[in-house]
């Protein structure tokens, strides 16, 4: 059974007895919060595909608002799978590094993509344009998923709610805490890096981990 956005504020109240009470908005704005942080890191929903049609010599195009992050571009020629060539990512200070006139490199099939505040930049820029359908870029990206309320609940696979409930911590230290939010950060930050393995499938819910021991230490 998954986890509702309701335990995860009660076991945040558990740890932080002044967090707001699932009855206070806060509350749910605060795990919203938290929510787009974690999908910008790992892949919990099934991805959403965006289609960008091309201009010719045009190099930056406007992403979609609801675009958290993308997992990977596919440049596509024509009707068959068979055309579909993966576009690497890159950014602008690796390109000015590796390949200082990029800009001026003459329009070509897209072999890069980088991301410039909420635009999507394609090297070289393409040299034909979308007609009938292709040449066409294929965006795998997560995207939005917020909780509706405090009802609503977690992806049903992940086998703890941890990373929520540590980062929701986090933030409310960060605003009323400071002492604490250091070490609430740090708890969220290993809590998310457990659930990135989990999804990676270097985690399994069947294997329990095992907390490794450190030898006492007597004072003489």
């Amino acid at each position: 059974m998954a986890f509702t956005v309701a335990q995860c504020i009660s076991q945040a109240q558990y740890h932080m007895s002044d967090f707001p009470p699932a009855s206070d908005a806060q509350a749910l704005s605060i795990m919203n919060d938290v929510q787009s942080d974690i999908l910008r890191a790992v892949r919990l929903y099934p991805l959403t595909a965006f289609n960008i049609t091309l201009i010719a010599n045009q190099q930056l195009y406007t992403l979609d608002p609801s675009v958290y992050r993308i997992w990977s571009c596919i440049w596509q020629n024509n009707a068959s799978i068979s055309s579909q060539i993966k576009v690497l990512e890159t950014s602008i200070d690796e390109l000015d590094y590796q390949a200082p006139n990029w800009r001026s490199q003459s329009a070509s099939n897209v072999y890069r993509y980088f991301e410039l505040g909420g635009q999507i930049g394609f090297v070289p820029a393409p040299a034909v344009a979308t007609s009938a359908g292709y040449p066409i870029i294929i965006l795998n990206t997560s995207t939005a998923q917020p909780f509706a309320t405090t009802s609503s609940t977690l992806p049903a696979q992940v086998p703890t709610k941890d990373a929520w409930v540590w980062r929701a911590c986090a933030r409310w230290a960060t605003m009323q805490r400071r002492d604490d939010a250091a070490g609430f950060a740090d708890l969220g930050e290993s809590a998310l890096n457990d659930l990135i393995d989990f999804v990676n499938g270097l985690l399994p819910r069947q294997k329990p981990r095992v907390q490794q021991s450190y030898p006492r230490v007597r004072n003489i």
